[in-house]
């Protein structure tokens, strides 16, 4: 899962840096809501350790590429950065599609059947 979060990670910035310089002259708004609709899939989020130094690491991404949206020092505390964009970080999305798919796995009526196939001779 290593794996998947580096390459989510290194597409997730190179996606970032095409929408920054697409609409460098928009309101840091619309860059931020263009980043949610376009960048903030992040498929396959519901199998990731979310301890790894490589989740941190994706997390931190998203960290900067709001401080380069809304022109903040890129040392500008985890906390302030939520609060200036006004919407939901990186980590609050991927923890929710979590809790919704534990919910999903839990509320499946189908847990425990086994298919039985059968052999027509």
């Amino acid at each position: 899962m290593e794996q998947d979060i580096r390459e989510k990670r290194a597409m997730f910035i190179d996606r970032c840096m095409e929408l920054n310089q697409e609409f460098h002259t928009h309101p840091p708004s619309v860059k931020l809501k263009m980043s949610q609709i376009y960048n903030s899939h992040f498929t396959g989020s519901q199998l990731w350790d979310f301890a790894s130094d490589k989740f941190k690491q994706l997390c931190n991404s998203w960290n900067v590429n709001i401080c380069i949206m809304f022109d903040l020092p890129k040392a500008t505390h985890s906390w302030m950065v939520e609060e200036i964009a006004g919407g939901r970080h990186a980590k609050q999305m991927i923890m929710s599609r979590y809790v919704n798919y534990i919910s999903q796995l839990a509320n499946n009526k189908r847990v425990g059947e086994i298919p039985v196939q059968t052999c027509q001779s």
